[in-house]
């Protein structure tokens, strides 16, 4: 294999083409050789527009390229089973847009498809690789605020063009936990450095389309330490992380900014702390690719990608049924 990764994305989704591509195309390692949509002109509109060598008018048609070394997948949520799966079958690593499936038994088929073709599958929640979602989740390992017992992840914004927007159409994997919730979810998990045994949670359907437009839950984990989620698509922006102990709390005031500060309040001290990493896409592909290129080991795998899907699923059984959720009992 050559120093660089040849991607393709399959997709000019907006993630794909606003994170995805211009981190790939920023990073050391990787470069984008070709993208793909169901409509023909589109796909070579985009590839103009981006430097994109080829473009394909079909999925498939990107996944059979022998070019082709990984695919990136930012499909709506309920083809990303599918679409992974075909892919790591012609043996092509595979990016996945979080979440990374719809049931755990999904997540399962994927990892496995991957595992059984020799190649990689990675999810891609990017803010656990900024510096102020580590530097959290260390300081806490390390005591600095104590004995935790409780920790907060909301984010949240206003949906506009709801009747085509694909966050609001259930067929698609949308509603609000999926699509914004899911990334507190993931970093409950990751600052606590735990699994939640249990979730409750409510919701509310303004949408009235039996989707989640809010829910607000409740993840039991070890030793009683509460973590919330809340998200939303029908408020105004937030997007904040908190974590409280017994001698103080840290708070992460944006999970996405690479600049944004951390607040901690420790034993009566406030302290804003500064910081400027590198762009969280380009920290993704450069690791993804150095997987790829040279066997460096994942750092989230199979395991990660199945637990949050579990807790997420958790969270959405107990809003529909008013009723605490075992989160084994999903696994």
């Amino acid at each position: 294999m050559s120093k660089t990764v040849k991607y393709g994305v399959i997709s000019t989704a907006r993630i794909a083409v606003n994170k995805h591509i211009p981190a790939i195309q920023d990073s050391t390692n990787g470069e984008v050789v070709a993208i793909s949509s169901r409509d023909l002109a589109l796909a070579k509109s985009e590839a103009d527009r981006l430097g994109i060598p080829r473009h394909y008018g079909s999925y498939a048609e990107l996944i059979e390229d022998p070019d082709i070394d990984a695919v990136v997948n930012p499909l709506p949520n309920t083809m990303h089973h599918q679409w992974t799966i075909r892919a790591a079958n012609a043996g092509k690593h595979v990016m996945c847009e979080k979440p990374i499936a719809m049931t755990v038994q999904e997540a399962h088929e994927m990892h496995d498809a991957a595992e059984s073709n020799g190649v990689q599958l990675a999810e891609s929640f990017t803010h656990r690789l900024t510096e102020q979602m580590r530097y959290v989740r260390d300081s806490v390992a390390n005591g600095l605020i104590g004995e935790v017992t409780e920790a907060h992840g909301r984010l949240g914004s206003y949906l506009h063009e709801v009747d085509t927007n694909i966050r609001a159409n259930p067929e698609l994997g949308g509603g609000s936990l999926w699509d914004r919730g899911s990334y507190p979810v993931c970093a409950l998990r990751f600052v606590l450095g735990a699994e939640p045994e249990s979730a409750y949670a409510m919701r509310r359907d303004s949408l009235g389309r039996d989707i989640d437009s809010t829910l607000v839950g409740i993840l039991r984990f070890p030793g009683n330490v509460a973590g919330t989620v809340s998200s939303s698509m029908e408020q105004v922006m937030t997007n904040r992380f908190y974590v409280i102990g017994s001698r103080g709390m840290m708070t992460v005031t944006h999970m996405f900014e690479e600049d944004a500060p951390v607040i901690t309040e420790v034993d009566g001290k406030t302290e804003e702390i500064q910081f400027s990493g590198p762009n969280r896409f380009v920290v993704l592909y450069e690791r993804f690719s150095d997987t790829i290129l040279n066997g460096t080991p994942q750092e989230f795998g199979r395991d990660d990608s199945v637990a949050n899907t579990a807790a997420i699923k958790a969270l959405l059984k107990s809003a529909a049924t008013g009723s605490p959720v075992e989160i084994s009992s999903l696994l």
